[in-house]
């Protein structure tokens, strides 16, 4: 991309994949699953860390978008995203 002249880049990161609904389906718990969030939580970390190297070598604006943290931040505090349970039917 840069050598055709790219010379911004935005990425969004990985969500806290254990927050996702299908997994906590599947696996038939409430709580998010700590060990596939720590895994996302790594690799943005190391995503993050990669940007800053292509900061550094070419030049590159980069920017990351933090998934993780603003669903982290809607888990750990609903309300204060205006999230609300619903009444079951």
């Amino acid at each position: 991309m840069h050598r055709l002249g790219a010379r911004r880049l935005i990425i969004v990161g990985v969500l806290p994949l254990g927050c996702i609904p299908l997994i906590k389906t599947i696996r038939n718990v409430e709580d998010c699953d700590k060990s596939l969030n720590s895994v996302a939580y790594s690799f943005n970390a190391k995503l993050l860390q990669q940007l800053d190297n292509l900061k550094t070598k070419l030049g590159l604006k980069t920017a990351l978008v933090d998934v993780y943290g603003m669903i982290q931040r809607a888990v750990t505090n609903p309300k204060n995203c205006l999230l609300y349970t619903s009444p079951s039917p």
